[in-house]
């Protein structure tokens, strides 16, 4: 989770895992990867893998959204409820936070096919952030 295998990394391991098992191979010995030819019939034979586009996730957020914390929200959240009373619709706001990023993209990976999010840890989320509510 969050630490998504690179298409590098992928042909790096073939590689290694050939060597160790001490299988005939075509793969290039001074790159120590598997090629091109060999990950895309990985892909193929593989038809539930595909090569996504990460979100950005910081460490932070990758540690703390956990089921311990989400259950811990949901324990908390009717006593909430009864301090503030009963929401009515006009107190229900959609907000996001969107801002220009100071840290890195984080490269292609390769995900299972159909996954809505795909995230890997990165050193920073996103730099300045700006609010926005929408009605």
């Amino acid at each position: 989770m969050f630490y998504g295998l690179t298409t590098t990394e992928l042909q790096q391991m073939a590689f290694q895992v050939a060597e160790y098992k001490g299988v005939t191979h075509p793969f290039d010995q001074t790159k120590q990867m598997a090629g091109r030819h060999w990950l895309a019939g990985f892909l193929a034979s593989n038809a539930t893998l595909t090569i996504r586009e990460p979100e950005a996730t910081s460490i932070t957020r990758a540690v703390g959204f956990n089921k311990a914390q989400v259950d811990n929200f949901f324990e908390k959240w009717p006593s909430i409820l009864e301090c503030i009373g009963p929401i009515d619709g006009d107190r229900i706001w959609n907000m996001d936070e969107s801002g220009l990023t100071v840290v890195h993209k984080p490269g292609r990976i390769i995900a299972k096919k159909g996954q809505k999010q795909v995230g890997k840890v990165t050193s920073g989320e996103r730099g300045k952030t700006v609010p926005i509510i929408s009605a």
